[in-house]
């Protein structure tokens, strides 16, 4: 049991790693997009979603997605919930679907 909580602990660490790696490009890419795209004539709408096209297609974010697959195989195996607790707390009210 010990090795998967530590396997979720390395998966749950790779995985922030690959969003935070994300989010740079992410900040980073747009401005100097906008710029080439208006500079080539290339419609609005292909270069703003160049930079999140640019991330999908490499391999960070396939290393993400097999993150997330296993994250659910080692809850799945430790008997935990299907999320992470991120704030404990309590809350009253009525689920509407």
């Amino acid at each position: 049991m010990i090795w998967a909580l530590r396997l979720k602990a390395t998966l749950d660490r790779a995985r922030r790693l690959t969003e935070e790696y994300s989010e740079t490009l992410l900040q980073i890419f747009p401005q100097k997009v906008q710029m080439l795209g208006k500079a080539f004539g290339i419609p609005e709408n292909s270069v703003r979603t160049y930079a999140e096209a640019e991330i999908r297609a490499g391999v960070i974010f396939q290393v993400s997605k097999l993150c997330t697959l296993l994250l659910k195989a080692v809850r799945s195996t430790v008997g935990s919930q299907g999320w992470d607790v991120l704030v404990p707390g309590a809350a009253l009210g009525t689920l509407v679907q």
